[in-house]
């Protein structure tokens, strides 16, 4: 699960006592996990080289996701929802430990302007997930130039939350441990590698893209939904005021 929680997450985020640093490439200032009952809940922090809008873009191009990881192995916009909202098609493999699992995910994508990014779960249709719940917050950062003969730079600072509930047995002492380690460093080069693309120092085939046909998927009961939802005892998470 550590390596299928990663590989869809893209971690990330700056405090202000950060705001004067001089960053060259994607930087991890932040990553909190932690285990209550069978789920996991992330906080983490990074800023990139990358103007907020063209991130705000690769973030939300679910169509060339798997390009940034070996872990994802098709990824798509499929048909949206009855009242038209986004819904996103991902598969996912790892292992972690002794642990190896293929995890297929289907989910309503919600967007507020190009700064908020809110992904929800739909378990009726997706397979070894029963829960997952994401929030991406971009901001504009300026960071002052280290050299009087420079100028300041405006960088992209993510926030980056995460619930998420596997439907498969994770150790329970090894599982948070693993999880962080594999984010802190495998989240960093996804992000890099995004970073990478958005600033034009590579390029990724579009080709592949013509193997994903259009997926039809049916309407989900939100009434059922719902209900299965309202019954969870876990922390909810709230958007950031």
């Amino acid at each position: 699960m550590k390596v299928v929680t990663l590989k869809y997450i893209m971690c990330l985020v700056l405090s202000s006592a950060f705001a004067t640093a001089s960053v060259q490439a994607a930087e991890m200032l932040k990553m909190e996990v932690e285990r209550k009952g069978k789920r996991y809940f992330l906080d983490s922090s990074l800023l990139v080289d990358v103007p907020k809008n063209t991130m705000f873009e690769v973030l939300t191009d679910y169509n060339n996701m798997h390009h940034f990881s070996r872990g994802i192995k098709q990824s798509q916009e499929v048909t949206p929802a009855a009242d038209g909202t986004r819904r996103v098609f991902s598969h996912l493999q790892g292992c972690v430990a002794f642990i190896c699992r293929s995890v297929e995910k289907v989910e309503l994508m919600d967007t507020i302007e190009n700064q908020r990014i809110v992904t929800l779960l739909l378990p009726e249709l997706s397979k070894n997930v029963r829960w997952n719940k994401t929030q991406w917050d971009l901001l504009e950062v300026q960071v002052k130039a280290d050299d009087a003969s420079k100028v300041d730079k405006i960088l992209t600072q993510i926030d980056y939350k995460m619930e998420f509930e596997p439907g498969f047995w994770v150790p329970p002492l090894l599982g948070t441990y693993m999880i962080k380690k594999s984010l802190a460093k495998d989240g960093l080069e996804i992000v890099e590698r995004m970073e990478k693309y958005a600033q034009g120092r590579s390029e990724i085939s579009f080709e592949k893209n013509k193997n994903f046909p259009l997926l039809e998927l049916p309407q989900v009961d939100f009434v059922k939904f719902k209900k299965a939802e309202e019954k969870s005892n876990s922390q909810e998470m709230k958007p950031v005021e």
